[in-house]
Protein backbone atom coordinates (compact mmCIF):
# COMPACT_ATOMS: atom_id res chain seq x y z
CA UNK A 1 0.00 0.00 0.00
CA UNK A 2 2.83 2.35 0.87
CA UNK A 3 4.46 1.62 -2.45
CA UNK A 4 1.18 2.38 -4.27
CA UNK A 5 0.84 5.73 -2.49
CA UNK A 6 4.47 6.56 -3.18
CA UNK A 7 4.07 5.69 -6.87
CA UNK A 8 0.88 7.74 -7.13
CA UNK A 9 2.51 10.79 -5.56
CA UNK A 10 5.53 10.46 -7.83
CA UNK A 11 3.37 10.28 -10.95
CA UNK A 12 1.32 13.28 -9.78
CA UNK A 13 4.49 15.34 -9.22
CA UNK A 14 5.84 14.39 -12.65
CA UNK A 15 2.56 15.29 -14.34
CA UNK A 16 2.34 18.62 -12.50
CA UNK A 17 5.98 19.45 -13.27
CA UNK A 18 5.49 18.60 -16.95
CA UNK A 19 2.34 20.72 -17.11
CA UNK A 20 4.09 23.65 -15.43
CA UNK A 21 7.09 23.37 -17.75
CA UNK A 22 4.84 23.26 -20.81
CA UNK A 23 2.83 26.24 -19.60
CA UNK A 24 5.95 28.31 -18.78
CA UNK A 25 7.82 27.70 -22.02
CA UNK A 26 5.24 26.77 -24.63
CA UNK A 27 1.72 27.79 -23.72
CA UNK A 28 2.26 30.70 -21.36
CA UNK A 29 -0.26 33.35 -22.32
CA UNK A 30 1.22 36.39 -24.02
CA UNK A 31 0.44 39.94 -22.94
CA UNK A 32 -2.55 41.47 -24.74
CA UNK A 33 -2.41 43.57 -27.88
CA UNK A 34 -2.18 47.34 -27.30
CA UNK A 35 -5.50 49.12 -26.79
CA UNK A 36 -7.03 51.01 -29.66
CA UNK A 37 -10.13 52.68 -31.06
CA UNK A 38 -13.02 50.75 -32.46
CA UNK A 39 -13.26 50.55 -36.22
CA UNK A 40 -15.67 49.71 -39.01
CA UNK A 41 -15.50 46.40 -40.89
CA UNK A 42 -13.30 46.37 -44.01
CA UNK A 43 -12.60 50.13 -44.12
CA UNK A 44 -11.27 50.26 -40.56
CA UNK A 45 -10.51 53.82 -39.36
CA UNK A 46 -10.24 55.38 -42.81
CA UNK A 47 -13.54 57.33 -42.72
CA UNK A 48 -12.56 59.02 -39.45
CA UNK A 49 -9.10 60.22 -40.42
CA UNK A 50 -8.01 63.65 -41.58
CA UNK A 51 -5.33 64.22 -44.19
CA UNK A 52 -2.62 64.78 -41.57
CA UNK A 53 -2.16 61.32 -40.10
CA UNK A 54 0.35 62.49 -37.47
CA UNK A 55 -2.10 64.92 -35.85
CA UNK A 56 -4.93 62.35 -36.02
CA UNK A 57 -2.73 59.74 -34.32
CA UNK A 58 -1.70 62.29 -31.68
CA UNK A 59 -5.37 62.80 -30.78
CA UNK A 60 -5.87 59.03 -30.51
CA UNK A 61 -2.79 58.77 -28.27
CA UNK A 62 -4.34 61.21 -25.81
CA UNK A 63 -7.28 58.80 -25.49
CA UNK A 64 -5.66 55.35 -25.73
CA UNK A 65 -2.13 55.99 -24.44
CA UNK A 66 1.41 56.17 -25.91
CA UNK A 67 1.02 52.88 -27.79
CA UNK A 68 -2.19 51.81 -29.49
CA UNK A 69 -3.33 49.31 -32.09
CA UNK A 70 -5.16 50.12 -35.32
CA UNK A 71 -7.45 47.14 -35.72
CA UNK A 72 -8.10 45.64 -39.18
CA UNK A 73 -5.06 47.56 -40.46
CA UNK A 74 -2.11 45.67 -38.97
CA UNK A 75 -0.64 48.82 -37.47
CA UNK A 76 0.71 49.94 -34.09
CA UNK A 77 1.37 53.64 -33.42
CA UNK A 78 3.95 54.72 -30.84
CA UNK A 79 4.14 58.24 -29.37
CA UNK A 80 6.59 57.71 -26.51
CA UNK A 81 10.41 58.02 -26.79
CA UNK A 82 11.10 54.96 -24.62
CA UNK A 83 8.54 52.81 -26.43
CA UNK A 84 9.80 54.06 -29.80
CA UNK A 85 13.30 52.95 -28.82
CA UNK A 86 11.99 49.48 -27.95
CA UNK A 87 9.93 49.20 -31.14
CA UNK A 88 12.73 50.31 -33.44
CA UNK A 89 15.17 47.94 -31.75
CA UNK A 90 12.80 45.00 -32.29
CA UNK A 91 11.83 45.90 -35.86
CA UNK A 92 13.56 46.28 -39.20
CA UNK A 93 13.08 49.02 -41.77
CA UNK A 94 10.06 48.46 -43.98
CA UNK A 95 9.98 50.65 -47.06
CA UNK A 96 8.81 48.58 -50.03
CA UNK A 97 5.65 50.59 -50.54
CA UNK A 98 7.57 53.87 -50.71
CA UNK A 99 10.99 52.88 -51.99
CA UNK A 100 10.17 50.70 -55.01
CA UNK A 101 12.80 51.27 -57.66
CA UNK A 102 15.59 52.43 -55.37
CA UNK A 103 16.79 52.78 -51.81
CA UNK A 104 17.93 50.42 -49.11
CA UNK A 105 14.43 49.67 -47.89
CA UNK A 106 13.76 47.79 -51.13
CA UNK A 107 16.97 45.97 -52.00
CA UNK A 108 18.83 45.10 -48.79
CA UNK A 109 18.31 42.15 -46.47
CA UNK A 110 18.54 42.82 -42.68
CA UNK A 111 22.01 41.22 -42.32
CA UNK A 112 23.42 43.27 -45.20
CA UNK A 113 21.69 46.40 -43.93
CA UNK A 114 23.43 45.97 -40.57
CA UNK A 115 26.79 45.65 -42.32
CA UNK A 116 26.19 48.75 -44.45
CA UNK A 117 25.17 50.79 -41.41
CA UNK A 118 28.43 49.79 -39.75
CA UNK A 119 30.34 50.81 -42.88
CA UNK A 120 28.59 54.21 -42.96
CA UNK A 121 29.55 54.92 -39.36
CA UNK A 122 33.16 53.84 -39.74
CA UNK A 123 33.85 55.31 -43.20
CA UNK A 124 31.60 58.38 -43.36
CA UNK A 125 30.49 59.45 -39.89
CA UNK A 126 33.50 58.56 -37.79
CA UNK A 127 35.53 61.32 -36.16
CA UNK A 128 38.62 60.58 -38.30
CA UNK A 129 36.66 61.01 -41.54
CA UNK A 130 34.85 64.13 -40.35
CA UNK A 131 38.14 65.69 -39.26
CA UNK A 132 39.74 64.84 -42.60
CA UNK A 133 37.02 66.75 -44.46
CA UNK A 134 37.02 69.78 -42.16
CA UNK A 135 38.80 72.01 -44.70
CA UNK A 136 36.26 71.01 -47.36
CA UNK A 137 33.29 71.98 -45.17
CA UNK A 138 34.98 75.21 -44.15
CA UNK A 139 35.69 76.15 -47.77
CA UNK A 140 32.12 75.49 -48.93
CA UNK A 141 30.56 77.44 -46.04
CA UNK A 142 32.87 80.40 -46.62
CA UNK A 143 32.05 80.29 -50.33
CA UNK A 144 28.30 80.50 -49.55
CA UNK A 145 28.77 83.33 -47.05
CA UNK A 146 30.92 85.25 -49.53
CA UNK A 147 28.28 84.85 -52.23
CA UNK A 148 25.44 86.01 -49.94
CA UNK A 149 27.48 88.98 -48.70
CA UNK A 150 28.30 90.11 -52.25
CA UNK A 151 24.72 90.19 -53.53
CA UNK A 152 22.91 93.53 -53.67
CA UNK A 153 19.57 92.00 -54.70
CA UNK A 154 17.48 89.38 -52.86
CA UNK A 155 18.77 85.80 -53.09
CA UNK A 156 17.23 82.39 -52.46
CA UNK A 157 19.02 81.43 -49.26
CA UNK A 158 17.52 77.93 -49.28
CA UNK A 159 18.99 77.10 -52.70
CA UNK A 160 22.42 78.32 -51.65
CA UNK A 161 22.34 76.23 -48.49
CA UNK A 162 21.21 73.19 -50.46
CA UNK A 163 24.03 73.71 -52.96
CA UNK A 164 26.58 74.03 -50.17
CA UNK A 165 25.38 70.87 -48.41
CA UNK A 166 25.22 68.96 -51.69
CA UNK A 167 28.82 69.89 -52.53
CA UNK A 168 30.01 68.75 -49.10
CA UNK A 169 28.08 65.47 -49.34
CA UNK A 170 29.17 64.61 -52.88
CA UNK A 171 32.78 65.51 -52.15
CA UNK A 172 32.80 63.18 -49.15
CA UNK A 173 31.12 60.44 -51.18
CA UNK A 174 33.13 60.62 -54.41
CA UNK A 175 35.18 63.82 -54.47
CA UNK A 176 32.86 65.02 -57.23
CA UNK A 177 31.99 68.60 -56.30
CA UNK A 178 29.99 70.27 -59.06
CA UNK A 179 32.08 73.01 -60.65
CA UNK A 180 31.89 75.69 -63.27
CA UNK A 181 28.74 76.69 -65.17
CA UNK A 182 27.04 73.34 -64.51
CA UNK A 183 27.06 74.00 -60.77
CA UNK A 184 23.74 75.85 -60.45
CA UNK A 185 21.82 73.96 -63.16
CA UNK A 186 22.73 70.51 -61.85
CA UNK A 187 22.04 71.57 -58.28
CA UNK A 188 18.60 72.88 -59.25
CA UNK A 189 17.74 69.63 -61.07
CA UNK A 190 19.03 67.50 -58.22
CA UNK A 191 17.20 69.62 -55.64
CA UNK A 192 13.89 69.11 -57.44
CA UNK A 193 14.29 65.32 -57.50
CA UNK A 194 15.36 65.15 -53.85
CA UNK A 195 12.51 67.46 -52.78
CA UNK A 196 9.96 65.26 -54.56
CA UNK A 197 11.43 62.12 -52.99
CA UNK A 198 11.39 63.70 -49.52
CA UNK A 199 7.76 64.71 -50.08
CA UNK A 200 6.87 61.14 -51.03
CA UNK A 201 8.57 59.76 -47.92
CA UNK A 202 6.35 61.95 -45.77
CA UNK A 203 3.19 61.40 -47.79
CA UNK A 204 0.58 59.19 -46.05
CA UNK A 205 0.41 55.94 -47.99
CA UNK A 206 -2.84 54.01 -47.73
CA UNK A 207 -0.93 50.80 -48.50
CA UNK A 208 0.99 51.16 -45.23
CA UNK A 209 -2.27 50.75 -43.32
CA UNK A 210 -3.99 48.31 -45.71
CA UNK A 211 -1.19 46.00 -46.97
CA UNK A 212 -3.63 44.10 -49.17
CA UNK A 213 -4.03 47.21 -51.32
CA UNK A 214 -0.29 47.59 -51.95
CA UNK A 215 -0.27 45.74 -55.34
CA UNK A 216 -2.85 48.20 -56.71
CA UNK A 217 -0.77 51.32 -55.86
CA UNK A 218 -3.94 53.39 -55.53
CA UNK A 219 -2.08 56.66 -54.94
CA UNK A 220 0.54 56.05 -57.61
CA UNK A 221 3.38 56.30 -55.08
CA UNK A 222 5.31 53.30 -56.46
CA UNK A 223 5.01 54.64 -59.99
CA UNK A 224 6.13 58.09 -58.87
CA UNK A 225 9.10 56.68 -56.99
CA UNK A 226 10.22 54.61 -59.96
CA UNK A 227 10.21 57.73 -62.13
CA UNK A 228 12.29 59.61 -59.55
CA UNK A 229 14.67 56.66 -59.18
CA UNK A 230 15.22 56.72 -62.94
CA UNK A 231 16.15 60.41 -62.74
CA UNK A 232 18.56 59.72 -59.88
CA UNK A 233 20.09 56.86 -61.88
CA UNK A 234 20.93 59.44 -64.54
CA UNK A 235 22.99 61.30 -61.92
CA UNK A 236 24.66 58.36 -60.18
CA UNK A 237 25.31 55.94 -63.07
CA UNK A 238 27.86 58.14 -64.91
CA UNK A 239 29.73 58.85 -61.66
CA UNK A 240 29.95 55.17 -60.73
CA UNK A 241 30.87 54.18 -64.29
CA UNK A 242 33.64 56.77 -64.36
CA UNK A 243 35.05 55.57 -61.04
CA UNK A 244 34.97 51.90 -62.17
CA UNK A 245 36.81 52.90 -65.32
CA UNK A 246 39.41 54.82 -63.32
CA UNK A 247 39.96 51.86 -61.01
CA UNK A 248 40.47 49.52 -63.97
CA UNK A 249 43.01 51.93 -65.42
CA UNK A 250 44.81 52.19 -62.10
CA UNK A 251 43.74 55.76 -61.47
CA UNK A 252 41.92 55.42 -58.16
CA UNK A 253 41.70 58.62 -56.18
CA UNK A 254 43.88 58.86 -53.10
CA UNK A 255 44.41 62.11 -51.28
CA UNK A 256 45.03 63.62 -47.91
CA UNK A 257 41.74 62.16 -46.68
CA UNK A 258 42.41 58.69 -48.13
CA UNK A 259 39.88 56.79 -50.20
CA UNK A 260 36.49 58.36 -50.72
CA UNK A 261 33.33 56.49 -49.76
CA UNK A 262 32.44 55.31 -53.27
CA UNK A 263 35.88 53.82 -53.80
CA UNK A 264 35.64 52.02 -50.46
CA UNK A 265 32.24 50.55 -51.42
CA UNK A 266 33.50 49.41 -54.82
CA UNK A 267 36.49 47.71 -53.18
CA UNK A 268 34.15 46.08 -50.68
CA UNK A 269 31.96 44.81 -53.52
CA UNK A 270 34.94 43.35 -55.41
CA UNK A 271 36.34 41.62 -52.33
CA UNK A 272 33.04 39.76 -51.91
CA UNK A 273 31.51 38.08 -48.88
CA UNK A 274 29.41 34.92 -49.09
CA UNK A 275 27.32 35.92 -46.06
CA UNK A 276 26.66 39.51 -47.10
CA UNK A 277 27.36 39.84 -50.85
CA UNK A 278 27.42 43.48 -51.93
CA UNK A 279 26.08 44.22 -55.42
CA UNK A 280 26.22 47.35 -57.54
CA UNK A 281 22.51 47.93 -56.83
CA UNK A 282 23.34 48.06 -53.12
CA UNK A 283 26.14 50.58 -53.72
CA UNK A 284 23.82 52.83 -55.70
CA UNK A 285 20.99 52.47 -53.19
CA UNK A 286 23.25 53.44 -50.30
CA UNK A 287 24.53 56.52 -52.14
CA UNK A 288 20.95 57.57 -52.94
CA UNK A 289 19.85 57.13 -49.33
CA UNK A 290 22.77 59.16 -47.97
CA UNK A 291 22.44 62.03 -50.45
CA UNK A 292 18.65 62.21 -50.16
CA UNK A 293 18.80 61.98 -46.37
CA UNK A 294 21.60 64.51 -45.97
CA UNK A 295 20.74 67.34 -48.34
CA UNK A 296 17.11 68.45 -48.52
CA UNK A 297 16.30 67.65 -44.90
CA UNK A 298 19.31 69.61 -43.61
CA UNK A 299 18.72 72.67 -45.79
CA UNK A 300 15.00 72.69 -44.92
CA UNK A 301 15.78 72.57 -41.20
CA UNK A 302 18.09 75.58 -41.60
CA UNK A 303 15.39 77.46 -43.49
CA UNK A 304 12.87 76.75 -40.73
CA UNK A 305 15.36 77.95 -38.11
CA UNK A 306 15.96 81.23 -39.96
CA UNK A 307 12.24 81.77 -40.57
CA UNK A 308 11.44 81.12 -36.91
CA UNK A 309 14.05 83.63 -35.80
CA UNK A 310 12.73 86.22 -38.26
CA UNK A 311 9.30 85.79 -36.67
CA UNK A 312 10.84 86.19 -33.20
CA UNK A 313 13.25 89.17 -33.39
CA UNK A 314 14.15 88.83 -29.71
CA UNK A 315 15.48 85.31 -30.35
CA UNK A 316 17.52 86.46 -33.34
CA UNK A 317 18.94 89.40 -31.37
CA UNK A 318 20.02 87.12 -28.52
CA UNK A 319 21.67 84.69 -30.96
CA UNK A 320 23.50 87.57 -32.66
CA UNK A 321 24.72 88.88 -29.30
CA UNK A 322 26.09 85.44 -28.45
CA UNK A 323 27.94 85.32 -31.78
CA UNK A 324 29.40 88.79 -31.21
CA UNK A 325 30.75 87.76 -27.80
CA UNK A 326 32.10 84.31 -28.73
CA UNK A 327 33.20 84.85 -32.35
CA UNK A 328 33.47 88.60 -32.75
CA UNK A 329 32.02 90.92 -35.36
CA UNK A 330 35.15 90.83 -37.54
CA UNK A 331 35.61 87.05 -37.55
CA UNK A 332 33.89 84.10 -39.25
CA UNK A 333 32.34 81.27 -37.29
CA UNK A 334 34.22 77.97 -37.19
CA UNK A 335 33.08 74.52 -36.13
CA UNK A 336 35.20 74.87 -33.00
CA UNK A 337 32.86 77.66 -31.86
CA UNK A 338 29.80 75.38 -31.72
CA UNK A 339 30.45 74.13 -28.19
CA UNK A 340 30.69 77.72 -26.96
CA UNK A 341 27.37 78.75 -28.54
CA UNK A 342 24.76 77.07 -26.30
CA UNK A 343 21.93 79.47 -27.19
CA UNK A 344 22.38 79.07 -30.95
CA UNK A 345 22.58 75.29 -30.49
CA UNK A 346 19.33 75.42 -28.51
CA UNK A 347 17.71 77.42 -31.33
CA UNK A 348 18.66 74.73 -33.85
CA UNK A 349 17.39 71.94 -31.60
CA UNK A 350 14.11 73.80 -31.14
CA UNK A 351 13.76 74.18 -34.92
CA UNK A 352 14.30 70.44 -35.35
CA UNK A 353 11.72 69.75 -32.62
CA UNK A 354 9.08 72.01 -34.15
CA UNK A 355 9.63 70.97 -37.75
CA UNK A 356 10.48 67.24 -38.10
CA UNK A 357 11.13 66.43 -41.76
CA UNK A 358 9.14 63.19 -41.48
CA UNK A 359 6.32 63.70 -38.93
CA UNK A 360 5.38 60.02 -39.19
CA UNK A 361 8.39 57.77 -39.68
CA UNK A 362 8.45 55.24 -42.50
CA UNK A 363 7.10 52.09 -40.79
CA UNK A 364 9.26 49.39 -39.25
CA UNK A 365 8.26 45.76 -38.89
CA UNK A 366 9.23 43.24 -36.17
CA UNK A 367 10.87 40.14 -37.62
CA UNK A 368 9.45 38.09 -34.72
CA UNK A 369 6.57 38.51 -32.28
CA UNK A 370 7.83 40.70 -29.43
CA UNK A 371 6.67 42.61 -26.37
CA UNK A 372 6.82 46.43 -26.33
CA UNK A 373 5.58 48.42 -23.35
CA UNK A 374 3.93 45.35 -21.84
CA UNK A 375 1.91 44.63 -25.00
CA UNK A 376 2.33 41.95 -27.65
CA UNK A 377 3.40 43.16 -31.10
CA UNK A 378 2.79 40.30 -33.55
CA UNK A 379 5.23 39.47 -36.29
CA UNK A 380 4.47 41.38 -39.49
CA UNK A 381 2.66 44.28 -37.80
CA UNK A 382 3.77 47.73 -38.93
CA UNK A 383 5.14 50.03 -36.22
CA UNK A 384 4.59 53.74 -36.86
CA UNK A 385 6.56 56.20 -34.74
CA UNK A 386 4.80 59.57 -34.48
CA UNK A 387 7.86 61.82 -34.29
CA UNK A 388 5.71 64.96 -34.50
CA UNK A 389 3.70 63.94 -31.41
CA UNK A 390 6.85 62.98 -29.48
CA UNK A 391 8.44 66.34 -30.25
Amino acid sequence: MDEFVRLTLTLAIVILASSWFKWMFYERPRPPLPPGPRCLPVVGHLPFRDLEFHSYFARLARIHGPIFHLRNELGVVVTSPSLARQGLREGHYLGQQRRAGGGLGHVVRPLLLTMLRRVCVSQMLGSATLNAFYDLRRREVHRMLSYLYSQASPVNVGEQMFLTIMNVMTSMLWRGTVKGGERESLAAEFKQVVAEMTELLGKPNISDFFPGLAPFDLQGIKKWFKALATKLDGVFDPIIAQRVKMDKEGGSIEGKAGKDFLQFLLNLKDEGDSKTPLKMAHVKALLIDMVVGGTDSTSNTLKFAIADMMNKPEVMKKAQQELDVVVGKDSIEEESHIYRLPYLSAVMKEAMRLHPMLPLMVPHCPSETCVVGGYTIPKGVRIFVNVWAIH
